[in-house]
């Protein structure tokens, strides 16, 4: 289960529960066992979003850089990020060569690449 799953799982869980911790503090007895079983499932999703946590140091370090995703250099990012939409008369979004894993150059962008292999 993903970590935001989680954490919605224990916010809804614990909204819909708040009253119970008043009923338990009014003396009855029924919210009071209710309130127990309520926090333990809290302590348990809390439990296992802390190990979500101890894993993501890990699963980032596999995920590869932008730059080796897009295939694209530092500065060539930069500049298209600088450009925002506006194509330049030299080229736009559709016509960039790229090395493709051949060594020939392609129109494609990496993420065409994909969907069409």
């Amino acid at each position: 289960m993903a970590l935001n799953t989680r954490f919605s799982e224990l916010e809804c869980l614990a909204e819909s529960h708040q009253h119970l911790a008043k009923e338990s503090m009014q003396g009855n007895k029924p919210a009071n066992s209710a309130l127990q079983k309520v926090l333990s499932q809290l302590e348990e999703l809390l439990a296992d979003m802390k190990q979500d946590v101890s894993r993501l140091p890990g699963t980032l370090a596999r995920v590869p850089p932008v730059a080796a995703r897009l295939q694209m250099s530092e500065r060539s990012i930069l500049g298209r990020l600088a450009m925002g939409n506006q194509p330049t008369p030299t080229t736009n979004a559709s016509a960039i060569d790229l090395p493709s894993t051949d060594g020939r150059a392609s129109n494609t962008l990496p993420s065409q690449k994909e969907a069409i292999m």
